[in-house]
């Protein structure tokens, strides 16, 4: 799948926070409002900007998703390694 024609629009700044928010829009795909922090001086805004640019997102939209059940638990590894899983929970 080739998502075509993004763009950004910033609809928030909060200097104090240095933070804005960037909606992104691209052909066939919906809206999303992404939250980013704001360029270093000497950093290229629109460099910036399409790092954050939600493509894995809509591509992830055309797949099916997996059941998750409410109340699965795990633990989130800080290195390199995955995942610790539970018995409810498989990764590919």
């Amino acid at each position: 799948m080739t998502i075509e024609n993004i763009t950004f629009e910033i609809t928030a700044v909060n200097e104090s926070l240095r933070c804005m928010d960037v909606v992104f829009r691209a052909t066939g795909q919906p809206d999303v409002l992404v939250g980013a922090r704001m360029p270093f001086e000497g950093e290229d805004l629109n460099t910036l900007v399409a790092s954050f640019a939600p493509i894995g997102y809509w591509e992830d939209l055309a797949k099916q998703v997996a059941p998750v059940a409410v109340g699965t638990t795990g633990t989130v590894a800080t290195s390199e390694s995955s995942v610790v899983n539970t018995d409810n929970v498989s990764v590919m």
